[in-house]
């Protein structure tokens, strides 16, 4: 018998195909994305909550994991606002509405991990966006931590992915790479153990 049930969204990219593949072997792991049944959109809120409402009708879960990507890679002063707050919708705001969510379908005590980025902490030209959406994310699980509620709310601010696209490993070319194997563990402790 699987020891935790959980649902990856995001189960197919680059962190999320390895998260699934981790904790596959002694959890029963399900994937939810945009092409995928659950299928989820994390731009679209009221796609959140058909996934939430169906996640409901069916035993509880442990954990849902989210490994989402996004944002709006440019220099601040050429950044359009429209499209800057439209790009907030699915790594920043979708998310969120996952961890509020996530009390209808995952068990007291169990896990929401989001993913965010090192962007905030590591700033470089042109990724204002991100940074930002990473420092929110941050300081979103570090806030929702001290409201004691029924399921836990964690972070993972993965580094570059050694796995990542080329075009991204020369973007970040010179900065120290984790494994998404490796970075994988991370997000089985959160699950597992709940330490953030």
């Amino acid at each position: 018998m699987k020891d935790r049930r959980m649902i990856v969204i995001g189960g197919s990219g680059t962190i999320g195909s390895s998260v699934v593949a981790e904790m596959s072997s002694d959890h029963e792991v399900r994937i939810a994305g945009r092409s995928t049944d659950p299928s989820i959109d994390l731009s679209d809120l009221a796609s959140i909550d058909r996934l939430a409402e169906r996640l409901a009708s069916g035993p509880r879960l442990d954990a849902v994991v989210v490994c989402a990507g996004g944002g709006l890679p440019g220099m601040v002063d050429e950044i359009d606002l429209s499209s800057a707050l439209e790009a907030f919708r699915p790594k920043l705001l979708g998310q969120i509405a996952v961890a509020r969510a996530a009390t209808r379908f995952v068990r007291p005590g169990g896990a929401v991990v989001l993913t965010s980025g090192i962007l905030d902490r590591h700033p470089m030209p042109g990724m204002s966006h991100l940074a930002m959406i990473n420092a929110s994310l941050r300081a979103f699980a570090s806030s929702v931590a001290t409201e004691r509620r029924a399921v836990r709310t964690c972070v993972v601010s993965p580094g570059l992915v050694a796995e990542s696209p080329r075009r991204v490993l020369d973007f970040f070319a010179g900065m120290t790479t984790i494994s998404a194997k490796d970075l994988a563990l991370v997000y089985r402790r959160l699950v597992e153990h709940g330490l953030d």
